[in-house]
């Protein structure tokens, strides 16, 4: 009898350990079970978020091709240049009078006060005038990157706030003129000097060294045009030079032989962290309309000089063009 209980409460025993093994095994399954499911949730995961970033990579990319980097002040968004006879307001300030007198577009040619044909200075400014420029809007965000030339104009009466640059009498637009005076100290320090030599001129003061230089071709015996437009390539008309915008800085003199020099190797190397590039390069002159002028750098702002620089663009208007500016 004590031997049956005995047997059978050894066979209640290995009966429990069976089931209770028996459960280890089903809940050692199960786990399996629910790690593969959490791993093939994280590769899902994966697979959206590396699918997202392409989709954004590719918007990115679309919005590149169409908008200009935006930066602010010192480099807006993108330029529009609409024909308009209205003025914009002018910011007006007193014109530093060391700046009057100086003259900085070369001239191949010597000027005469003689004219040897009937046409007058006068006249050469009338039909100035009355050409058919578009007039450029410069109270825009988009004011850093705005192009002048014989074929585009400031407003009627426009004067730039100005300010002195690298404790000297030139000025600048007040917008423009720390980015200067920053550069200049920089190369200073460096060896460099990066002396100003013209840099704001006023409206009268174009016009009398435009003027000059055209008397000078019409005494040779082009037409008022023709000396009009010889004129334009070295000395652009009244209201059409940067130098009026107070955007440009002719540095160091105005002779070819400064593209030779190392304040010209340094520019060409560092410009561009400071908003500055060089105008009208060796080679472009079918594209700026103006002859090589290896001193004369003009502001454009740091985020749109660091972008033209690395898209390869080497003047403003191939660099507008990349982006299908219509300026």
């Amino acid at each position: 009898m004590l031997y049956n209980i005995k047997k059978q409460t050894e066979n209640e025993s290995e009966e429990k350990i069976v089931k209770e093994q028996q459960g280890n095994s089903k809940t050692k399954i199960k786990k399996p079970a629910g790690e593969i499911v959490s791993k093939i949730l994280s590769v899902i995961c994966v697979i959206c978020a590396v699918i997202l970033a392409g989709v954004t990579a590719i918007a990115v990319a679309n919005n590149l091709k169409t908008k200009a980097p935006d930066t602010g002040d010192s480099a807006p968004e993108v330029i529009t240049t609409e024909a308009t006879t209205e003025s914009t307001t002018a910011i007006t300030t007193t014109e530093p009078s060391t700046t009057e007198t100086t003259t900085a577009e070369p001239s191949t040619t010597e000027a005469t006060t003689e004219s040897t044909t009937e046409a007058t200075t006068t006249e050469i400014t009338q039909a100035a005038a009355e050409s058919n420029r578009k007039v450029v809007k410069l109270d825009q965000k988009h004011w850093s990157v705005v192009i002048v030339d014989k074929d585009r104009q400031m407003p009627d009466g426009y004067v730039p706030e100005l300010e002195f640059v690298a404790n000297s009498d030139y000025a600048l637009d007040s917008r423009v003129a720390k980015y200067y005076t920053k550069m200049y100290n920089d190369a200073y320090e460096e060896g460099i000097v990066l002396t100003p030599y013209s840099a704001y001129r006023s409206y009268e003061s174009q016009n009398n060294n435009f003027n000059s230089l055209a008397d000078s071709y019409i005494s040779q015996g082009y037409s008022v045009k023709e000396a009009e437009e010889l004129a334009a390539t070295e000395i652009l008309p009244p209201g059409c030079s940067e130098h009026n915008l107070g955007f440009a800085m002719d540095i160091c003199g105005t002779e070819d032989s400064f593209k030779e020099t190392a304040e010209y190797k340094w520019l060409c190397e560092n410009a561009h962290k400071y908003g500055f590039i060089e105008r009208y390069p060796e080679g472009k002159q079918s594209i700026t309309g103006v002859i090589p002028e290896p001193w004369h750098w003009r502001f454009i702002g740091p985020a749109y000089a660091e972008d033209m620089r690395s898209r390869g663009c080497s003047t403003l208007e191939e660099y507008l063009q990349s982006y299908d500016v219509n300026y």
